[in-house]
């Protein structure tokens, strides 16, 4: 594509904000023209790394993220599935429990 084929209209931008998370959102609306790309830490990255505290933890602050997205504006989350006690979790599924 030459500078010449792109679309009309204003030129897309972007901004990385790298900040806490949940204090960010809190403070900020999101238009129909942003995105959010979310990554939730695993147990194991958190100072108290107690398995079922984190999966109530995790899907809490999945429902935030979601709830605080423009209703038009995608929100990808960025997640490996972790394995506990020989049980597979799938943080995906986490997500759409948040998301209901």
């Amino acid at each position: 594509m030459t500078e010449g084929d792109r679309l009309p209209g204003p030129k897309p931008t972007k901004t990385v904000v790298q900040s806490e998370a949940l204090e960010w959102l809190a403070r900020t609306r999101l238009t129909a023209n942003q995105a959010i790309v979310a990554s939730i830490p695993d147990s194991a990255e958190l100072p108290n790394p107690a398995f079922e505290p984190w999966k109530a933890w995790f899907s809490q602050v999945a429902e935030r993220v979601l709830g605080s997205a423009h209703p038009a504006s995608p929100v990808i989350f960025y997640q490996s599935d972790v394995r506990h006690g020989g049980t597979w979790v799938d943080k995906g599924f986490l997500v759409e429990q948040a998301a209901q």
